[in-house]
């Protein structure tokens, strides 16, 4: 199963959650992406988790670029996180992913 998870990537609380769950979800034999919108643009793998981090700009450009992440991994699952629900919905619908989670 591959899951897609979209959450503000740093050092909170919030994102260490998210990142333990990643983990926890590829000891269980799942793949994991995680993506985010930060100042900077990288894409590394962390712990087994692959980490996609992409410039925040317009509202276009940004539902534009989860577009082309959902159509590029295929997940099953979309886990979503505040900013990202919108689009992550709006376009897992389209893109027939089987569970779209807010």
């Amino acid at each position: 199963m591959k899951i897609l998870i979209f959450h503000t990537y740093n050092q909170g609380y919030l994102s260490s959650f998210f990142h333990e769950l990643s983990v926890k979800l590829i000891q269980k034999g799942c793949k994991v992406v995680g993506f985010s919108w930060k100042a900077s643009v990288s894409e590394q793998y962390i712990d087994g988790v692959k980490i996609i981090v992409t410039k925040k700009k317009g509202y276009i450009t940004n539902y534009r670029k989860v577009y082309r992440i959902i159509k590029k991994e295929k997940p099953d699952v979309v886990l979503s996180n505040f900013s990202y629900v919108n689009p992550a919905l709006l376009f897992g619908r389209l893109l027939g992913v089987k569970k779209n989670m807010v």
